[in-house]
Order: C-alpha cells, then sequence, then structure tokens
C-alpha cells in the first residue's frame, strides 16, 4: 500500500540500509564538525584563569581568537574575539584588554586575565557538546566511523582563525538539513516517540512488513499496552517509544536540542549567543523551533484545544493520566499561566502554575484517536509516568518547550 511518505522520493523508513545511509550522510558529519570545534575549545582551555601574556608567550597565535576586534574598550562588529565568547565562553574583558594596552602596550598583556563563562551561560559551547556525545553514540552503535568532510582542521583553524567561520557555516547547515523541520528520516523518529500503534499504522503503510528489523535497529519499544481482551483494540491502542541508550533516542536528544537551541524567541533570551554567533555566517539565522510549530499548525490548524465528549484538553498542557482498562480515571491539568505572576520572598516574579482536576473517566481510545495527529507530529508525547505506577504522562509544546535541553 502506497501512501503519502511511500511517495517520498528516497525516504525508505522500513529499509535498514536506507536507515544507514541516512545516519553516514547526516550523523557522521555533524560528529566530525563537532569534533573540530571542541578540539579548538581544547586548544584555549589550559590557559583559562593565565594571563595574555602567558599565552603571548608561549602560544602567541592563540592572542587574536581573544583579543582580535577589540576596540577602546568593546567588540568591533564581527570581532573574532566576541566570536570566540559566543562559541565557547572564552574571552577577556575588553575594558580591562583596551587599558591595559593603552597604558602599557604589550607589557599591558600580562595584566589581563583569560576568563571563562558559567557553564549555563555557555549555551552554544553545551549545544555543539551535546550534539557531539550523541551522534558519537550513533556512529558506536552502528559501528560507523567519523565522516571524512571537507572542512579545516582544528590546527588550520588556529593558524588561520578566519577559517572558523568555514566550519561554523558548515556546521549550521548540517544542523538545519538534520532537524526533522527538513529530514524526513528525522521526522520519522519524532513521530516514533510516544504514539500509538493505530497514529503510525494509518501514517507509515509499509512500517508493519518490516516493523522487527526497524524495531531491532532504531531501538523502538511498547511501553504501554492498553488491559482489554480485545486483541485489534490492544494492538491500536498500544503505545511505542525509543528504548533506552538506542539509536532512536540518542537522535530524538539531538532533533530536541536543536530545537531547544535553535529557538531565538524564548522569553529569557538564553539562545541570544548561539543566534550572534550565526550572523557572522548568515543574516536570519532558521529558528527551528518556531519554524516546526508553523508546520504543525499548516498540517492541523489550531492547537489551542480539542473536545472529548464534554471536556476539553490543551495539546501544549501537560497531563497526569490515570489508567485503567480503557479508560482515564483521572487527568489533573497542569497549566501554565505565562501572564499571570507572583513574587517570592527574594522579590522574583514567577509563572503561576493553575492545576485543575477535571471530570473523571473519559475514554482512553477517544483521546488517543484526537491526540493522535499531535503525538505523530512530534508536537506531543505520551511516556510512561515517571512517579505513579498506572499513569500515564502526556507532554505538549514539545518544540516550544526543549528549552530545557542543555547539551
Amino acid at each position: 500500500m502506497c501512501g503519502y511518505y511511500e511517495s517520498i522520493s528516497g525516504f525508505q523508513y522500513w529499509n535498514v540500509k536506507a536507515w544507514k545511509q541516512y545516519i553516514q550522510q547526516n550523523i557522521a558529519p555533524l560528529y566530525s564538525i563537532t569534533t573540530t570545534l571542541l578540539e579548538v575549545r581544547d586548544e584555549f582551555a589550559p590557559y583559562i584563569g593565565n594571563s595574555l601574556g602567558a599565552i603571548t608567550n608561549s602560544r602567541r597565535e592563540l592572542l587574536p581568537f581573544l583579543a582580535g576586534g577589540i576596540k577602546d574598550g568593546d567588540y568591533s562588529r564581527y570581532s573574532l574575539a566576541k566570536l570566540t565568547r559566543l562559541i565557547y565562553g572564552f574571552y577577556v574583558d575588553p575594558r580591562e584588554f583596551s587599558s591595559a594596552v593603552s597604558s602599557l602596550g604589550e607589557e599591558g598583556l600580562s595584566e589581563v586575565v583569560v576568563k571563562a563563562e558559567k557553564k549555563e551561560n555557555s549555551v552554544f559551547l553545551r549545544l555543539i557538546s551535546g550534539l557531539n556525545r550523541s551522534s558519537g553514540h550513533v556512529l558506536e552503535l552502528v559501528d560507523v566511523g567519523p565522516s571524512e568532510i571537507s572542512i579545516p582542521s582544528s590546527d588550520e583553524i588556529i593558524k588561520q582563525p578566519e577559517k572558523i567561520l568555514d566550519v561554523l557555516k558548515e556546521f549550521y547547515r548540517l544542523s538545519i538539513s538534520l532537524s526533522a523541520n527538513h529530514n524526513y528520516y528525522t521526522f520519522f523518529i519524532v513521530s516514533n516517540r510516544g504514539t500509538h500503534w493505530r497514529a503510525l499504522r494509518e501514517g507509515y503503510h509499509k512500517l508493519e512488513e518490516n516493523l522487527d528489523a526497524i524495531k531491532e535497529f532504531l531501538g523502538l519499544e511498547e511501553i504501554f499496552i492498553p488491559e482489554t481482551g480485545k486483541e485489534d483494540v490492544q494492538k491500536d491502542y498500544t503505545i511505542w517509544s525509543h528504548s533506552r541508550g538506542g539509536i532512536a533516542e540518542s537522535i530524538y536528544s539531538m532533533q530536541v536540542g536543536l530545537w531547544g537551541r535553535f529557538n531565538f524567541e524564548v522569553e529569557t533570551e538564553i539562545n541570544k549567543p548561539i543566534e550572534d554567533a550565526l550572523r557572522y555566517i548568515t543574516k536570519n539565522p532558521e529558528d527551528l523551533a518556531k519554524g516546526y510549530i508553523g508546520l504543525v499548525k499548516e498540517a492541523l490548524g489550531d492547537l489551542k484545544e480539542i473536545h472529548i465528549g464534554n471536556e476539553r484538553f490543551y495539546p501544549k498542557d501537560s497531563y497526569d493520566l490515570k489508567i485503567e482498562g480503557l479508560w482515564i480515571t483521572d487527568w489533573p491539568n497542569e497549566t501554565l499561566i505565562s501572564d499571570a505572576k507572583f513574587t517570592n520572598a527574594a522579590g522574583v516574579a514567577r509563572d503561576v502554575i493553575i492545576r485543575e482536576h477535571s471530570k473523571p473517566k473519559l475514554s482512553l481510545i477517544d483521546f488517543l484517536d484526537k491526540l493522535g495527529p499531535y503525538l505523530f507530529t512530534g508536537y506531543g508525547e505520551i511516556s510512561e509516568h515517571p512517579k505513579h505506577t498506572g499513569y500515564l504522562k502526556y507532554y505538549g509544546d514539545i518544540p516550544m518547550n526543549a528549552v530545557w535541553w542543555l547539551g
């Protein structure tokens, strides 16, 4: 049977060989390029806490990365020193540098200390590290070596600092092309995360014919099987997800990282260093989180609420679902009201979380049928409850909530 996804040229989700090719073409190059970027980081790490004078005496070629483009106590536009700080979190205070050099010349470099941003502020470095770790794990599982891609080595970058822009440009290209926004294989991984079989079967018509091989290769598993004597119903509403430590889980982690870090509209502006670094190589870095939400809206329309009987569910929220047979017997809602605030004792404003208990006993089948499109597109996910036996957990608005991913 041929459906929409079966008609897409080059997308053979049922073929293990095609999955290996996907990994070779997408995961392996990203591992190689993040490894190169981390090797550049390693050149600077030993000098944190040392002065620029010490670097000048032993590794003078590193000086442009820390002081290049600093003028009059600030970074000039497209300063190499600023880019180093944005990517790696290594820096010297621009005002200290300018003051010391203007007063003492090169001797003043001994007064300027190399510093490092706090870990929580080094979001680009954490993204690179997380992608490197997850992609490396995938390559180990598949027994595939790093890809030989045409980029400058870390040694070449140190000798010719402008070459880091070539590496950054390729990193950006690979990250975008891997994302579920643009890659059907990654989308397949996303749609198999916490989704029931009926939604998967209706979307991927050829999945069942080679399910055992795909299940074993990617690491897919059944995380919830409803209690009912009707075998067809039980099969259709069994929930599938990713086995811990498997290929699918690692690729999903990479995707969530890309949504979380290529999200440039978060209120805290936590990803501003990533956006500013990418502006060195592209005028408008693609916002993967916002872009994916746009794609989901095109497919599903209104994401605000769904109706099950006389009750309303909000796909963007999170729900604890108590399951008994084919019924949801309790479903306390946890809704974040972003425009409501309270101020704690320390004077810090916090969002208000309102918990509501709705009327009990809803059909699990109706719930999964209505939520199916949201689960299939990766907008939402159902998982085993992290704390309570007999409960499932529904998480919504995954791309926008992915900012928690730290790498």
